[in-house]
């Protein structure tokens, strides 16, 4: 029998949004998933102390959360925050303008950060980690605070073409169409969402490690897809290699990851070492009258062989141009261990950068892990895991509600592009919360490690399948969202996943790590903030409802009439 878990989705609107809010948890049961003799913390997110358009709670998700749980008969609710190496949880909820909502609920706040609100104590989980207990051999630390208690996090809502040649770990070559076909007729799983079509296989295919070397990683998931509105480019080398995928499909460079269409020519791509093509004796066949073959243009083409060297090479774009896309199908592969693959002789990637999404699983990220967290950003998918384990080992009770009135597209969780999108969610599943904001935002949340591999764990639920959506109906929607870099994101690919991964202890558990603290504040408060992300947060408040709403709280007393109160 399969697992069943149950999100909310309201449609929401400024003048009604506390009452908004306490509809939509009363639909996802909050009173089932909290205990009211046990105290209740709210765990806000502060991506970034100024007040940017859907990176941080709202004022009004903070206040409706209270207020719900007060009229529910929560008495003992608390706040909690934690600081990072980029935020200042002071200056947050000021700007934010959560203080008068503190004051006005009598809510205590906790510092995760202050020896006099909370030690950190040692914590031995029941579950397998699956990467906590190597990144802190010396014993993961959690605060005492947290255990006993409810918690609600309170988050905000943040392939390639079929004729492409992969290498398997004998060193012979298919297509990718040819693999995917193949793989799928022997699959005992299939998934399909949304016209996407998933099949499991274990097969192993050629990747780059976090050493650059390649070899063999085992495939956990074959998938085929179209390109719903994306443009498609079509890149030519210097050397000849070519490469059909979507434009914001990750290439490895000299500088990281970088998505195709954000290439130029003469750009250096790296290749998979000596990778040469060698033809094969085939049978002539006359020239007049050639026979089509799968991945090849002609029969009279050899059949090609490819074979890597354990070494990295560097190749150059030549061309980059759009190709026609309609009705085309496009293949990508999952690959956990290397989150990567060789692809007609390329370094691709297979998913993007970090997260992809942030949402309430990542929200346990600041409050359970200690200003040491960054030491687990290579590892990010499997860290929310484990911390989504401890999680239900330490808590009385888990729910948490995320706002998706302004969203943020592209590369969050601090420059983003803000879009309204009116909805909110709640549940007390925290990875089935996460899966349907995923789909929203138009990603397939079974291809979102964190996501997939909770759902395996069996720590709660991220097939959209077996999902029950009540509320509105938003079954439909996606808003065809992208993740993007920014200048501090590209500096976090080079180090924590491209080549000097295996060294990144030298730079994040020295004093050297202070380097990259101020640079990121430079980026993020002199440059990003006063230059570009002000003007986008004052538009946000001219120009919007929900703006204007977030300056009905600055005045700091009460926003609503007692109606909506």
């Amino acid at each position: 029998m399969s697992r069943k878990a149950r999100v909310a989705v309201l449609r929401v609107a400024p003048d009604r949004i506390l009452d908004d809010i306490e509809r939509l948890m009363e639909l996802a049961e909050f009173r089932r998933a909290l205990d009211p003799a046990r105290p209740t913390i709210l765990k806000d997110n502060i991506s970034w102390h100024f007040p940017f358009p859907g990176a941080n709670t709202t004022p009004w998700q903070l206040e409706g959360v209270a207020r719900a749980l007060r009229n529910g008969g929560y008495k003992d609710v608390s706040c909690v925050q934690n600081k990072t190496v980029v935020t200042n949880a002071f200056k947050g909820e000021d700007l934010n303008h959560y203080l008068p909502i503190f004051e006005r609920y009598a809510m205590p706040v906790r510092y995760n950060f202050r020896p006099d609100d909370m030690s950190w104590v040692e914590f031995k989980p029941k579950a397998k980690m699956l990467v906590l207990d190597r990144i802190f051999p010396e014993g993961i630390r959690i605060p005492d605070y947290f255990a006993g208690k409810n918690i609600v996090h309170l988050p905000t809502v943040k392939c390639v073409a079929g004729d492409t040649r992969v290498v398997l770990d004998d060193g012979s070559s298919l297509t990718i169409r040819e693999l995917f076909d193949r793989e799928r007729g022997a699959s005992r799983q299939e998934v399909r969402v949304d016209g996407d079509l998933r099949c499991a296989t274990n097969v192993s295919l050629l990747a780059m490690d976090g050493n650059g070397r390649i070899r063999p990683h085992r495939v956990t998931w074959l998938w085929r897809t179209q390109p719903s509105g994306r443009r498609v480019l079509h890149l030519r080398t210097w050397t000849g290699r070519t490469l059909t995928a979507t434009e914001d499909h990750p290439i490895w460079t000299p500088k990281g990851w970088q998505a195709i269409g954000a290439l130029q020519k003469g750009a250096e791509i790296a290749i998979a070492g000596a990778i040469h093509l060698e033809p094969e004796p085939v049978a002539a066949r006359p020239a007049a009258a050639p026979k089509p073959t799968r991945g090849r243009a002609t029969a009279t083409v050899a059949e090609r062989r490819m074979r890597a060297s354990a070494e990295l090479g560097w190749d150059k774009v030549q061309e980059l141009r759009v190709v026609a896309s309609e009705g085309m199908d496009l293949y990508d592969v999952t690959v956990p261990s290397a989150e990567c693959f060789v692809a007609n002789g390329l370094v691709v990637h297979n998913c993007h950068i970090y997260t992809t999404t942030t949402g309430a699983m990542k929200n346990a990220f600041g409050g359970l892990l200690s200003t040491k967290r960054h030491y687990t950003h290579s590892w990010i998918h499997q860290t929310l895991v484990d911390l989504l384990a401890i999680q239900q080992e330490i808590h009385s009770g888990l729910f948490a509600v995320m706002d998706g009135t302004t969203a943020g597209n592209g590369p969050g969780p601090r420059t983003m592009f803000p879009e309204i999108k009116n909805v909110m969610l709640a549940s007390a599943d925290q990875v089935a919360i996460d899966a349907v904001a995923a789909k929203l935002m138009g990603f397939d949340p079974m291809t979102l490690d964190y996501i997939r591999l909770a759902d395996e764990a069996g720590l709660g639920v991220g097939r959209p399948r077996d999902i029950e959506m009540v509320g509105d109906d938003v079954g439909n929607e996606n808003w065809h969202f992208r993740v993007g870099d920014n200048g501090a994101s590209r500096v976090g690919d080079f180090l924590w996943f491209g080549p000097l991964k295996s060294i990144q202890k030298l730079f994040f558990h020295t004093p050297l790590v202070n380097l990259f603290i101020l640079g990121s504040e430079a980026y993020h408060d002199f440059y990003r903030w006063p230059a570009r992300d002000r003007a986008t947060f004052d538009e946000w408040r001219r120009t919007t409802e929900w703006g204007r709403l977030f300056d009905r709280y600055a005045a700091g007393s009460p926003v609503f009439a007692e109606s909506n109160r």
